[in-house]
């Protein structure tokens, strides 16, 4: 696996116009991290260089391919259809009742 420092780094501002994304939205990637196929935290990998922070695009495209929701095949997942708010009082209405059946 190569490190970062083996990299071209680029400062995080020039790094979220190459992401067509804010800036804050990189400093987030790399400070909080995004929750990956498995369900944990990625963080895009950075580096302080005297005052900056500077990250690769080799970086981003790593954290990029870590946090992509595609399976095995290539192909992206349905996303659950939200209920609507009838079944979701249908569904609280009926949990309701089987609490208060059973005295709680």
């Amino acid at each position: 696996m190569s490190s970062i420092w083996d990299e071209e780094l680029v400062s995080l501002y020039e790094l979220s116009r190459f992401a067509k994304s804010h800036f804050i939205s990189v400093w987030r990637w790399g400070l909080k991290g995004l929750p990956a196929k498995d369900g944990a935290r990625v963080k895009l990998e950075m580096v302080r260089v005297g005052r900056r922070w500077m990250s690769s695009k080799e970086a981003l495209i790593r954290f990029s391919e870590a946090i992509d929701p595609r399976d095995d095949d290539g192909e992206v997942p349905p996303r659950p259809v939200p209920r609507n708010f009838r079944k979701r009082q249908a569904a609280s209405d009926k949990a309701a009742k089987r609490l208060q059946e059973a005295g709680i």
